[in-house]
């Protein structure tokens, strides 16, 4: 079988490139190669040099919050961009037909206050995820430490967002609920990025089984697919996601 070719200055993610040494191949540079990078705060401009230096995709571990003209801008170029986004999975773990029966959305974040765009941006992802569409948001009030959002899916069931800064002492916390004839819960341990989702219903509850592959090993899987598949959508779920949160956070309507 052909490896894949490989490339990254991050020494950090060694071990993982080389656990996948069987679908992959080291090389000495980023022409024609699959690119691995830190998602810093200047990560997308490091991924346009990068794409400009012939990278033929391209792999973000935890992207930085960045504005949608960066976004857009990488778009432009046009390499394959896939995120490894530690709080969202790329695509939801089964949930029989309880997705996609939600009437009401309900997100619960709180974070360190230089997490705070970065949780809310990962907060609407969830949410798009839950209802397998887009969402706009209504309206945002605002104090110093905390900020509720409401807004609809694009098929209009309700959006309620609550993201709080957490005070000295207070652990993070994120929740998202959404709820239909059944209930699905979301919590992620903010200190080691766990997720446990379950669901409720009259049947009782069921939590999809948990998916151990770390999210760095999962996004060079998929961005070695993208190869001779269909392009990720993951730059334009971000953007999404980004301008929820901008949204969110960027209205001032005061309490």
């Amino acid at each position: 079988m052909t490896r894949a070719p490989v490339w990254t200055q991050a020494t950090s993610h060694m071990g993982v490139l080389g656990r996948l040494a069987g679908t992959l191949e080291q090389v000495p540079g980023p022409s024609g190669a699959i690119c691995v990078l830190d998602g810093d705060e200047d990560w997308t401009e490091r991924a346009l040099e990068l794409a400009g230096e012939g990278a033929v995709a391209l792999v973000v571990a935890d992207p930085a919050a960045v504005s949608g003209e960066r976004i857009h801008a990488l778009q432009r170029a046009g390499t394959p961009v896939v995120l490894d986004r530690p709080r969202l999975p790329p695509d939801l773990p089964a949930l029989g037909n309880a997705a996609s029966r939600m009437h009401i959305f309900v997100a619960d974040v709180v974070s360190v206050a230089a997490d705070g765009l970065a949780a809310t941006r990962d907060a609407v992802g969830w949410v798009r995820l839950l209802a397998g569409e887009g969402l706009g948001v209504d309206g945002a009030a605002h104090t110093a430490v905390a900020t509720i959002a409401t807004g609809r899916t694009a098929s209009g069931a309700p959006v309620s967002l609550s993201i709080t800064q957490a005070a000295d002492g207070v652990r993070p916390a994120f929740e998202i609920l959404a709820i239909g004839p059944e209930r699905t819960e979301v919590r992620i341990d903010d200190a080691t990025l766990e997720r446990r989702i379950r669901v409720v219903g009259g049947d009782g509850t069921r939590e999809p089984r948990p998916h151990w592959e770390t999210g760095l090993r999962l996004a060079l899987r998929r961005a070695v697919a993208s190869l001779s598949g269909a392009p990720p959508t993951d730059l334009a779920d971000l953007h999404h996601d980004a301008a929820g949160a901008g949204a969110i956070l960027g209205m001032s309507t005061a309490i």
